[in-house]
Formats: C-alpha cells, structure tokens, sequence
C-alpha cells in the first residue's frame, strides 16, 4: 500500500462526517439548554481537527464550552463539569491542567472541556483556551484541497512515530503539521523542507533570532507571537522527522514502512539483567504521569551508574492499572570495592579528605592518582535487587506516584509471560518506533 492508498482508507467517508456533526449537534443543544436555564454566559464550540475538517476516521470529538471571563476559573470548572457530565453522563473526569470529561457519545469518542472565551491577543489564562483560536485562524487559512495534504501529512508523522504533542511522544500536533501546510502549500513540500533541513527548524515567520534557543523546534503561533507551537516536538521527533523524510523522498512509502521497527532481538542471548519497577496507577492522565515516571527513571538511572551498574536501555509504558519502569542493566552485581574519588591536591579540602578517610573502613589508600587522592572503599550492597531497593525506600517518588507508593514492587520480568509483550516491545526498537 502506498501513500495515496492509505489517504484514501483513512480519509472520513461523508456518512462518518454526517454522523460526527449530527452528533456535535445534539451535544451543542444539551449544553445551550443547560447554560439557557441558569442564564450562564456559555456557549458550545466545535474545535479541533473535525472542526477543521482535517480529522482522519476514527478521530475524537472535542466540544469545548466556553465561558465569560466575569467567571472565576474555579466556578468555570465547577459548572462546566456538572454541565459536562449531565451532558455525557457515561464520561470519566480527567485531569490535564484543567479537568474535562472524556467519554462516549454514540460510538464516538467525545471531550467535553470548559474554557474561557478569549480574542486573537489576548492573554490566555490556560492553555486550552488558545485552541478556539487555533480552530478558526486555520478554518480561515487552509483552503479545502490542502485539506487533503494535511491529512497526508499526519499520515506520514504517524509512520514515524511523531504525531502527537503528548510528552509520552512529544512529536508534532495536528496544529502544527496544519500550519506546516498552510506554509509549505503541500505535502512533498513539506518532505523536501525535512529532507534538507540541517539543525534545528525555525520557520521564516520567526523575527527574533535568539526566540526559540532552547527549542529544536520554533514556530510563531499566528494567534499569539510570544508562543511556540513547536515547543512540545523534542528533539529526537525532529530527528526521526528528518530521516523519515530522506527515506520517503529516497524510497518512497514502502522503503520508510520497512525501516519502522527493529529487529526482535534474542532476550536470552544478550547476557543483560532486566529490572521492572511497578507501581499502581493513579487517576491521571498520561501527560501528568509519564514526566513523573520519567524523572522517577532518571533517578534510578543516575544512581545505578555511579553505584556501577551500566545502563543499556530502558522504556516507560503506562497501562490501565499499572505504571512499569523497565531498564536493562548490564549486570546483576558488582565489585565489593568501590573506588571513591577525592579531590585534586590543589583543592583547599584535600587535607580534610585525608582526615576523614583515615579509618579502618578503607580497603586501600588513600594514594595519590594523577592530580587527585582516591581510596577503595567496601560496597554496601553488590547485588541489583538489595541495591534498587534500598534506594527506592529513600527516595521521593513525587506527584500522583509518591501517593502509590505501597504498591511499588521491583520485579524480575524474565520467564513472567504478564511481561512478554513489554519485552518484546522494548526489544523491537527501531528508527520509528
């Protein structure tokens, strides 16, 4: 299947499209009738990628319900969450910055987030509150064959792995790859832009040459200049962004479908230690949890390295019930010594580093190596298991996870068939994947 083909299963039929805005309709006046009876300054808005008409099949409804700034944001969440769940009354609450409610409205994927209502300018009071502007600047932008190429477009960052502005894939939204088009014209000018692109992307529209530093990424938000709307692509997606175009523009959709995955590599064979760290979930959504759980690997990383233990790979998944931090180390134990760093002898502290570490506990030394004095040192601990838990004890999990805490389990996965597909998973990493 090429491209083209592709486009074409995934392009909504005119029956889906009828379908989704029948539904819109139908939730726009349950909303209007509750703001109507208790004459709340509200009103139902159609956003996001079926608003703009670039939505694949499949795609979620977004209904946001906007609300006058005369209102505290604390009384736009309390009615416009009751508001919501009358309105979709089998819908969960989910919490991002705000909370909003997620649910089902005949077979359709729906969120109901209330907002405020803001003018191209002005000062948003949470982020949610730009995408109204968003919906329309592009309604007004995009023409409809081109339409068409934004679909391409989120098609093509799909394969790679970077659709998305969830920290979990931190890659392109589906606003920025509609600004791409409205820029570019079409898709193969998008991909010859990629292809030949060196560094970091910084749009023509970007004035301030200092804007944007800190981001590989920069793309001046037509409805509010002081915003990146790149600033969620990390710069692994601009990579993969980059090599995904150079293969397609060399070999075409087959030859970058091939290059998704990698090789399922033999576990048994590789003579490395896997460690799980798993904890219950908490009722978050995965933006909140995965830079919890990623700041939670970090540690756990960090610490592993300086104890000894080498890092080969790693990888966060976020299940329904569970959150598992599996890292591949590269042994189960190390040495009974360890060789402890002092400090250069011109520093002014090495006479007190001499007096500390003179001791019975010293193994060897202290001994003068290169421009610094070092001493061997007894290991507190020499096996994987002993060591990761008694770090774990002592450690702040943070957020949502520390309130989990008496679930955290250190699991060895291997032979545990519950863990064969994360496994598996984590084994066939590839360019894309």
């Amino acid at each position: 299947m090429n491209l083209e083909e592709l486009l074409e299963k995934s392009t909504p039929t005119e029956a889906e499209t009828l379908r989704y805005m029948d539904a819109y309709r139908q939730i726009a006046d349950a909303i209007s009738s509750e703001t109507g009876k208790s004459g709340i300054k509200a009103e139902p808005i159609l956003v996001g990628s079926v608003a703009k008409g670039t939505n694949l099949k499949g795609s979620d409804l977004d209904i946001f319900i906007a609300f006058s700034k005369e209102y505290t944001e604390e009384q736009i969440e309390q009615i416009g969450m009751k508001i919501a769940k009358k309105v979709l009354p089998g819908g969960r609450a989910r919490y991002a910055e705000h909370p909003y409610i997620s649910g089902e409205y005949q077979g359709i994927s729906t969120d109901i987030v209330p907002c405020y209502s803001i003018s191209p300018g002005e000062t948003k009071i949470s982020s949610v509150d730009r995408t109204i502007l968003h919906t329309r600047y592009v309604n007004e932008n995009l023409k409809v064959p081109a339409k068409k190429e934004v679909r391409k477009l989120k098609l093509f960052m799909k394969v790679s792995g970077i659709y998305g502005a969830d920290v979990v894939t931190s890659g392109f939204s589906g606003y920025v790859c509609e600004l791409l088009i409205i820029k570019e014209k079409t898709f193969d000018s998008v991909i010859e832009m990629g292809a030949t692109l060196r560094g970091d992307m910084k749009l023509s529209e970007c004035a301030d040459p200092k804007a944007g530093a800190d981001s590989p990424v920069y793309i001046v938000d037509p409805t509010d200049s002081r915003r990146n709307a790149g600033a969620a692509v990390s710069l692994e997606s601009l990579t993969k962004f980059k090599l995904a175009c150079r293969l397609y523009k060399a070999r075409g959709y087959g030859g970058l479908t091939e290059s998704v995955s990698g090789t399922n590599g033999h576990k048994a064979e590789r003579g490395t230690v896997y460690r799980l760290i798993s904890i219950d979930r908490p009722d978050r959504t995965d933006d909140v949890l995965y830079p919890q759980a990623l700041r939670l690997l970090r540690k756990v990383e960090e610490a592993s390295i300086k104890e000894g233990y080498g890092i080969i790979g790693d990888t966060i998944s976020l299940q329904e019930k569970k959150v598992l931090i599996l890292v591949e180390f590269d042994r189960s134990v190390v040495p009974e010594v360890v060789l402890h760093e002092g400090p250069p002898v011109d520093n002014g502290n090495v006479l007190d580093f001499l007096e500390k570490w003179k001791s019975d506990s010293v193994l060897r030394g202290p001994y003068v190596k290169g421009n610094r004095v070092y001493v061997e040192i007894p290991r507190k601990s020499t096996k994987i298991d002993d060591f990761l838990g008694n770090f774990l004890s002592g450690l702040g999990l943070g957020g949502s996870l520390e309130k989990m805490r008496n679930s955290l389990k250190i699991v060895s996965p291997n032979g545990k068939i519950e863990y064969n597909e994360l496994i598996d998973r984590y084994m066939s990493r590839g360019l894309f994947r």
